[in-house]
């Protein structure tokens, strides 16, 4: 029990590469806004070193570089959790920031977009990149966010220090009168939104209102589609003169964009909806005017209305500095985490009797579950409840690792097995998406020594419907997970594995190929059939209430996005909530009410039928006025 506190001391961290801190590196740190030369210029140091290491935020980007190294005569190796593709004698990787190899000695290293090293869910790698690599020199290239952060990291490890300002390589300008109507836009443009249904909705009103054809690009698709969707758009001979994309043009693949065109300025992150913070419209904005692309001389950031107009001028306003990132987050190994579960126990087992102050707080926080099964979800608890760390760190938040762990909980599983599963990149941890669906079901074949297998001959036949679309992207996400667990755990245990990487690019070309036939009709949710049964009635009306509830919002946003009606953020937000207490009155049952009025006990009982309002009610079944508490109208003692 003496040893329990320290298994919570995260004090350290940069201690926990010894090696690394016997170097003495020198950080280089790139910063400046986008589209000002900071990954080219590194990248220029990165190809002329006798070995390197590229560390990218995303697959695309990974393979971007490799792609451009091996043109420029550098053998480049590339290592994603999906592709290992090794060049004989290749003395240079590419690869996703977390594969970073922290125990190989390169002569230079970049960290690309380091300002993800405060990300809640994803900044751990980060973090884990800049304490460990072991690297002579590292290029660190930010947007101004962490400077101050990777002074005082380069003060706690002992490293040297270099600063590189950039500027902007072309003008970025904001328009000065919004485009009142998606009608306006012209050739280049690219028009954001944050939600597949309005990205849709979008690409259908230009199609038809101006004869342009629209490239997508969202995060849900994979990433050989996105990469086909930018070709066609950045082909001066194709067809596809504008695009319609969401914020995964943020980062990654290069555009030729004109113009940035923000539909709205309102996203949900994944817990609520709240509008873009300023770094978020500088990243999205400064795509535009992209230097080396047909419309280099200058960019320019627009929006639909005036209120998102006159936010987007504060955002991308020079004088306006954007907040600093304050701590870096941390996240958790392996062995940290078996040896908290050995300390638990031995703690646990020294002191039965619970004398001990630090054993009784973690058997109160559920510490008990950890004596007789490696219960992942108690152990990260029970670690971010009681760990103790440095002012400049933070512990992550780990709440898709920690959904993941809930739902393969009860599946006996080693703690490795466990921990490898819960990395699994998902598109959603919601138990009923398919990635969730089938990494249970894969667990459970494992723990019954069985080999998760695929189906032989895998066909995928173009979609004509958004619910044949939703398939072929759930499958493609499955594919892709299966595909990063076979480069994991081995093809040996999952022997489909190279199957999956032909089938997943035949998904690919198929989603592909649906893209321009599926319209924003085809997203609207149809109403439950009528039924005898009255709760199957309380349904159906509940859904209708639904489906009007969504065609209204629809017509809302189509009115924005055309201009035919005044719209603003404050009458939307009224409006949704005036139509959101409606389906709501509309839900009540008679039990309900009848708990409010006096109900004449001759009327036959309506258990289960609904009113919209309460005086529909009233007035139907005649009944008396509310009764009101005696003292209702009493004065009260203001005391």
């Amino acid at each position: 029990s003496d040893l329990l506190p320290f298994a919570f001391d995260f004090t350290q961290p940069h201690m926990w590469f010894p090696r690394t801190r016997r170097m003495k590196r020198h950080i280089v740190l790139h910063t400046g806004p986008p589209n000002s030369g900071k990954t080219y210029d590194a990248v220029q140091h990165l190809a002329k070193s006798p070995s390197g290491l590229y560390l990218a935020p995303l697959r695309l980007l990974a393979w971007e570089n490799q792609q451009a190294m091996v043109a420029a005569g550098v053998p480049t190796s590339l290592f994603t959790g999906q592709e290992k593709i090794s060049f004989p004698g290749a003395m240079h990787t590419s690869s996703t920031i977390e594969l970073a190899d922290v125990s190989s000695i390169y002569d230079v290293c970049i960290i690309d977009e380091c300002q993800m090293i405060g990300d809640d869910s994803r900044g751990n790698a980060w973090t884990r990149a800049f304490l460990g690599v072991q690297a002579k020199t590292i290029h660190v290239i930010e947007d101004g966010t962490v400077s101050m952060l990777i002074k005082q990291l380069c003060i706690l490890t002992g490293d040297s220090l270099e600063t590189v300002q950039h500027e902007r390589l072309s003008p970025l300008k904001v328009d000065d009168e919004p485009l009142h109507s998606i009608i306006n836009v012209q050739p280049g443009d690219c028009v954001v939104a944050f939600s597949r249904k309005q990205l849709y909705m979008i690409k259908q009103l230009i199609e038809e209102s101006t004869g342009l054809k629209c490239a997508l690009v969202y995060g849900g698709l994979p990433p050989e589609t996105r990469k086909k969707q930018a070709e066609l758009f950045n082909d001066p001979s194709s067809p596809y003169k504008v695009l319609v994309a969401s914020d995964a043009i943020g980062m990654g693949l290069n555009f030729s964009i004109r113009r940035v065109i923000f539909s709205t300025l309102r996203k949900f992150d994944g817990t609520k909806e709240r509008t873009l913070r300023p770094s978020e419209i500088r990243q999205i904005g400064g795509r535009a005017g992209r230097y080396s692309t047909a419309f280099e001389a200058i960019g320019k950031v627009s929006a639909i209305n005036e209120e998102d107009l006159q936010i987007v001028q504060r955002g991308l306003d020079p004088a306006y500095t954007l907040p600093s990132t304050k701590k870096a987050v941390l996240g958790i190994e392996l062995d940290v985490l078996e040896n908290l579960l050995q300390t638990v126990r031995r703690g646990m087992d020294s002191n039965s009797k619970g004398n001990d102050l630090m054993v009784r707080k973690v058997l109160q926080e559920g510490g008990s579950a950890l004596l007789h099964e490696d219960n992942l979800p108690v152990m990260i608890h029970i670690l971010r409840k009681f760990a103790e760390t440095h002012n400049l760190f933070q512990l992550a938040s780990f709440r898709e690792f920690q959904e993941i762990a809930d739902h393969i909980r009860n599946i006996p599983l080693p703690l490795s097995v466990k921990y490898n599963f819960c990395l699994v990149p998902v598109q959603s941890s919601r138990p009923s998406h398919p990635t969730m669906k089938y990494l249970r079901q894969f667990a459970s074949m494992l723990s019954n020594d069985q080999q998760p297998k695929l189906k032989n001959n895998m066909t995928f036949q173009m979609a004509t419907t958004s619910m044949e679309l939703d398939g072929l992207e759930g499958m493609h996400a499955v594919l892709d997970m299966y595909v990063w667990l076979g480069e994991k755990f081995g093809y040996d245990v999952f022997p489909s594995t190279r199957n999956a990487h032909e089938w997943r690019v035949a998904c690919a070309n198929a989603i592909s190929k649906s893209l321009q036939y599926i319209t924003h009709q085809q997203f609207q949710s149809n109403p439950t059939p009528p039924s005898k049964d009255g709760h199957q009635q309380n349904r159906k009306r509940h859904n209708n209430n639904k489906y009007i509830l969504a065609m209204k919002r629809d017509e809302h946003m189509r009115d924005h996005l055309l201009g035919t009606k005044k719209f603003n953020k404050r009458n939307r937000q009224q409006q949704v909530q005036h139509e959101h207490h409606q389906s709501l009155n509309a839900q009540k049952n008679t039990q309900h009410l009848k708990n409010q009025w006096l109900v004449d006990p001759y009327v036959p009982s309506l258990q289960n039928d609904f009113y919209h309002t309460d005086e529909q009610y009233h007035h139907k079944h005649h009944l008396y006025k509310p009764r009101k508490h005696p003292n209702h109208n009493r004065k009260r003692n203001k005391y």
